[in-house]
């Protein structure tokens, strides 16, 4: 199993003009500005990763009763401790494979292969039993970090797009959980035609930009205002787009590690945002038409009306 394995046509305005002038300052000041702003996001990138997690095991229906009680976890997270019925779930799959007898290795080797089958863990490198009946299981948790909609179903995925086993009815996941829509393929599946825990969607490379774009998005103030990534189009034109409740669709382009010299900056994207959201307020505000922020000054089509 391989683990780890719409054109518009646009209008300037004033207004934007104004915002450019206000937010972005001029030339000069605005390639400084992008240099250390981009070199902030990266930063972010990795120390963001778990901001969605807390609230994520709420809403799962429960499928056991009661805690984990014999489960331990040598490498264990936050999210993972607040997440009693996924525990209890882990210890079921291990017992299930262990057996009565202490002594059973291969009973242990099964474990721990169910274990990584799971998805739930990117590496385990070891599995034992105490004397007295606690399992122990020294790996790697994976990092729920999005959800990918497939029909009528929302897919959790990890940190590197890795399907987990976590679905939801569509629009039912924690708020807090990017919402990428738009891929092109189903999730992964075994040779048995069951969802592949685990494993990275296949031929997804929509899926890998709509997930750098949520992490670039994770510390804004309107974060989440944004209800869904639009990754539809981005195999033939390169461009994502960031849905809005009741408010207009951001044309952002090109994800934030595929740099262009035709589009401005990730960093200047999130300032034009930024400079939207405090001049206008919510985005709820503005008409629902197409906004471009891929350019110096962000265009769309008919905001010149206002």
């Amino acid at each position: 199993m391989s683990r780890r394995k719409r054109s518009q046509t646009t209008e300037e305005h004033p207004v934007i003009e104004r915002l450019a002038d206000r937010f972005l300052g001029n030339g000069a000041a605005r390639r400084a500005a992008r240099i250390v702003a981009w070199s902030l996001l990266i930063l972010g990138f990795a120390g963001g990763i778990g901001f969605a997690v807390p609230e994520l095991l709420e809403q799962r229906a429960e499928r056991l009763s009661g805690t984990s009680s014999r489960l331990q976890l040598a490498q264990t997270t936050d999210w993972f401790e607040r997440s009693p019925k996924l525990a209890g779930e882990l210890e079921q799959l291990i017992l299930e494979q262990l057996g009565q007898d202490p002594t059973d290795r291969d009973g242990l080797v099964r474990a721990h292969v169910a274990l990584l089958e799971s998805g739930w863990f990117t590496k385990i490198e070891r599995l034992h039993r105490k004397a007295d009946g606690t399992i122990v299981v020294d790996g790697t948790l994976a990092q729920p970090f999005a959800v990918v909609r497939w029909g009528k179903t929302d897919h959790l995925i990890d940190i590197d797009g890795c399907l987990l086993d976590w679905p939801y009815e569509s629009g039912t996941a924690s708020p807090l959980l990017p919402v990428l829509i738009g891929a092109r393929t189903p999730p992964p599946v075994d040779d048995a035609g069951r969802h592949d825990f685990g494993t990275r969607w296949a031929e997804a490379r929509e899926i890998e930009a709509g997930l750098v774009l949520a992490h670039a998005l994770q510390d804004r103030a309107w974060q989440r205002e944004i209800t869904a990534i639009d990754i539809s189009t981005y195999p033939e034109d390169r461009c994502l787009w960031l849905e809005t409740n009741g408010g207009p669709r951001f044309r952002w382009g090109q994800a934030p590690d595929e740099m262009s010299a035709a589009e401005i900056s990730p960093a200047d994207k999130l300032r034009t945002l930024d400079a939207f959201h405090e001049f206008y307020g919510r985005f709820n505000t503005l008409p629902q038409n197409d906004v471009d922020i891929r350019y110096d000054i962000a265009t769309q089509t008919r905001l010149a009306s206002e």
